[in-house]
């Protein structure tokens, strides 16, 4: 399927300063990102890798393509500034300190995006109704599990209520996801919600190729709320909505942002916590950046803006992680339907750089580091409790 297979990153080369700590030089690809900063941004190279360096010294775990995807060339950023955003691997261990493997009774679900929405739809949450995954592990109750191309076949000719939406089982907000509108009078071919169609019997061999092993969910696509698609169109807009239990039976929403569908670059939007409006609209990352305050397909002004039913998606995200009182943080998606906010997938590891993209600032900054400090140290003293007692911790997959 296309827009479903990914390609591998380029590695990167790194030189040792002198106080030995290892900095990441461009690879081809990223030494035109230095030289493009140099010549538009009027910072130097000396001074690229002077910032890098910095960074490394804090220990953000900034490397050297997320340095560009943020933005951290920019002057409008302080070393400050700068120090408070986090790479890939640092986030990883954020959440960890926030929801540490000695507390961690919930592994088995929050690990897996389709248990998740099973066990939050069991307990009556509006859910993302899930009608079939593809791969050859785990079983989801009555979902059909799809085993072969053979199977796979048979439930998009006869078993699949469309329209569809596709979607990596371990995929994030949606990467790499098609929605599937039907399946032609002949039944011989699918048809997508961009226009394009494929062969029915070429896309099931494709799916099991590529996914047959990591997993593929179909779900019932929702259908977006009249409001917002005269804003955008009808593709799901979903909200990121990341939840902190700085008390554990009254998780509040930490931050909050706006993903929105396109074929190019993606696209992220800002959204402000107090009443649901949203930015500026940021499409790609890095020198290739580009702001707008309008949707590029409707010609819809979005910046400023208020999301409909915001209120009651904060509810629901926060009630959901009401239900996993030992995770200290979560991350949601949820889309505004015209039956009310619904989820679509949640993760017990949310990536807090699509806040530092959307919102341009890091997520250690002075409103949200305390308040991390607050649920580690009250994580950390469960654990002691827990090993204190002699429970075994828990491992995270």
């Amino acid at each position: 399927m296309a827009g479903l297979s990914q390609g591998n990153p380029q590695r990167a080369m790194t030189f040792v300063s002198a106080n030995k700590t290892a900095v990441s030089v461009p690879p081809a690809a990223g030494q035109g990102r230095l030289m493009r900063v140099a010549r538009e941004h009027g910072v130097g190279p000396v001074r690229q890798y002077a910032q890098m360096l910095a960074l490394r010294v804090r220990g953000t775990g900034i490397d050297t393509g997320e340095y560009y995807d943020f933005g951290l060339y920019d002057n409008a950023h302080t070393g400050r500034g700068r120090a408070r955003f986090l790479g890939e691997q640092a986030s990883r261990e954020l959440n960890l300190s926030l929801s540490p493997d000695g507390v961690w009774h919930h592994d088995a679900i929050v690990s897996d995006k389709v248990a998740l929405v099973q066990y939050l739809a069991e307990r009556g949450m509006p859910t993302a109704e899930t009608q079939a995954t593809v791969g050859k592990s785990h079983a989801f109750g009555g979902i059909p599990r799809l085993r072969n191309t053979g199977q796979l076949l048979g439930f998009l000719s006869a078993g699949a209520r469309y329209p569809l939406l596709a979607k990596p089982t371990f995929g994030r907000l949606s990467t790499g996801a098609a929605r599937i509108d039907r399946i032609d009078d002949e039944g011989r071919f699918l048809r997508f919600a961009n226009g394009r169609c494929a062969d029915l019997a070429s896309f099931a061999e494709e799916v099991m190729r590529d996914h047959g092993r990591t997993g593929l969910v179909f779900q019932s696509a929702l259908r977006q709320h009249g409001a917002l698609t005269a804003l955008t169109g009808p593709a799901l807009v979903t909200l990121r909505l990341v939840t902190l239990a700085e008390a554990p039976q009254a998780p509040a929403v930490l931050y909050a942002l706006a993903c929105l569908p396109d074929a190019g670059a993606g696209m992220l939007c800002p959204v402000d916590l107090s009443d649901g409006t949203l930015g500026e609209i940021r499409r790609g990352s890095g020198p290739d950046t580009e702001w707008r305050s309008s949707h590029p397909v409707t010609g819809r002004r979005l910046t400023g803006q208020e999301l409909p039913d915001w209120r009651a998606a904060c509810e629901l995200a926060s009630a959901a992680h009401a239900l996993l009182p030992e995770c200290g943080i979560m991350g949601w998606d949820i889309g505004l339907t015209v039956d009310g906010p619904a989820l679509v997938s949640g993760t017990g590891t949310p990536r807090h750089a699509l806040y530092q993209l959307a919102h341009c600032e890091g997520v250690m900054n002075p409103r949200f580091a305390p308040r991390f400090r607050a649920v580690a140290a009250r994580q950390a003293q469960a654990v002691q409790v827990a090993l204190g007692r002699g429970a075994a911790p828990g491992t995270r997959r």
